[in-house]
């Protein structure tokens, strides 16, 4: 039976996860080979609000998402670019793709205390799927309504429902098909153990699912004209070993998921059961990525893809964006 006092405490835990700087930083490579183009394909939707001689600072700017992009445009209209993370090894990678002669530079910062970003500094103000990891989003958005100046933009991002973000989805469905299996029980009671059946609690990256929410928390914190946009891109997998691949990076990379298999195979029943439990942890994964391309090939290429037989399968992802102004 599990306790709802120790799964309420599971869950905190594995938030908690997403606050770490090391959370994000120990495979901040890896993050980056697997979502950086992804990501790039949402930065690619703020240069609509880039002006002459844009002041531009990215709040939890990741691997350079965003930099990247406007590197790509020659940093038209850009007078300056600052990208801020609190990871460090974020940055490292962000630092091994500038050049001198760009107009950019980038800081180890804390989203929620923008302290080395000076008041009304800023025209245009990002921050791509970085707040809704913020343990405190209202200050996050404040820090960014301070340092634009009068009317400058804030354009901030975040995702939508689990079923509109494939990776997310059909890696919860591996999960569960590999779970289903008898080989695979002693896991299913560990896991049922740990997390109970708390399908109430929203994790961090759902923040702004609904995007009411969004528009209304940047509200409070006066921003002005607010409005709310969707945008799904599609990412193409060419073939079983890059879906496997992208699975394994996402369990290695993102927090939340490294913090809930970590804590499968530390549990006491699972380290008992099996003695040697990181081989387990690693045949037990191996079967999930298998899982997980497996299901995205059963789709197959999407019906306008004008050569199917170069790609294996997709994988849509829906963002939700806000926009406004100071």
């Amino acid at each position: 039976m599990c306790s709802l006092s120790r799964v309420k405490t599971f869950f905190e835990k594995q938030q908690r996860a997403d606050y770490r700087q090391d959370g994000w930083g120990d495979a901040s490579e890896l993050y980056d080979r697997s979502f950086g183009n992804k990501f790039r394909s949402y930065a690619r939707h703020a240069l609509d609000f880039v002006e002459c001689n844009s002041r531009i600072v990215d709040v939890g700017c990741g691997s350079g998402a965003l930099f990247e992009v406007l590197k790509q445009h020659q940093f038209k209209n850009v007078d300056s670019y600052v990208g801020l993370d609190f990871s460090p090894e974020m940055i490292d990678v962000c630092n091994s793709k500038r050049e001198s002669a760009d107009p950019a530079s980038f800081y180890v910062a804390n989203g929620e205390n923008l302290s080395c970003i000076e008041d009304n500094s800023k025209t245009l103000a990002v921050a791509l799927f970085s707040v809704i990891f913020f343990p405190q989003r209202s200050r996050g958005l404040s820090e960014m309504y301070r340092v634009l100046d009068q009317n400058g933009v804030a354009l901030v991002s975040g995702w939508s429902t689990v079923r509109n973000l494939e990776w997310v989805y059909y890696s919860n469905q591996s999960m569960k098909l590999v779970l289903s299996s008898e080989k695979y029980e002693p896991e299913r009671v560990a896991l049922k153990a740990l997390t109970g059946h708390m399908t109430n609690q929203k994790p961090n990256f759902l923040a702004w699912s609904n995007p009411d929410d969004l528009k209304q928390e940047m509200e409070d914190v006066h921003f002005r004209n607010v409005r709310t946009f969707e945008k799904t891109e599609r990412f193409l997998m060419p073939s079983p070993n890059s879906c496997t691949r992208l699975w394994k990076d996402m369990a290695s990379s993102f927090p939340t998921i490294k913090y809930l298999l970590n804590s499968l195979y530390q549990d006491d029943v699972m380290m008992d059961t099996f003695p040697n439990h990181k081989a387990r942890k690693i045949e037990f994964e191996e079967s999930i990525s298998k899982t997980f391309a497996d299901l995205i090939g059963e789709r197959g290429p999407p019906p306008s893809e004008e050569d199917p037989s170069s790609c294996y399968g997709y994988l849509d992802g829906k963002a939700i964006f806000g926009i406004g102004e100071k």
